[in-house]
């Protein structure tokens, strides 16, 4: 079902319709210790979800509808939660034009909160 739907957007991509794309890789530091490493590719409406390596053991996903700058502060609600083991991926079909927040320590991101304080503002794609 998920090799359709990835054909079916890369058919509409090819004729012009805008699915909203990129790599984005979250790498953050606390001095020179590593906290979280992942990355995300998201292509032809397909999310490709890596935690490569995070000190708790896991990386925490909230994705959000791309509406404004501080998506918990709009008022929207995240179009998918969830949790990744370091070293697992996972793909979600169905993404186009979104906010990423990822982050090791708990199951709902800083910035999922409406907190960028830590550095964890949600990235967009």
């Amino acid at each position: 079902m998920n090799t359709l739907l990835a054909l079916c957007a890369f058919v509409l991509s090819l004729v012009g319709v805008d699915f909203g794309g990129g790599t984005f890789v979250h790498h953050l530091r606390h001095g020179n210790a590593e906290i979280l490493y992942s990355r995300v590719v998201v292509h032809a409406g397909v999310g490709h979800f890596e935690c490569l390596r995070s000190v708790s053991g896991h990386c925490h996903y909230t994705v959000y509808p791309r509406g404004c700058g501080n998506p918990a502060a709009c008022g929207l609600h995240p179009l998918k939660r969830f949790t990744l083991d370091s070293g697992d991926s996972r793909q979600v079909p169905g993404l186009a034009h979104i906010h990423l927040c990822v982050d090791a320590g708990g199951p709902v991101p800083p910035c999922a909160a409406g907190s960028a304080d830590r550095g964890h503002a949600p990235d967009r794609i």
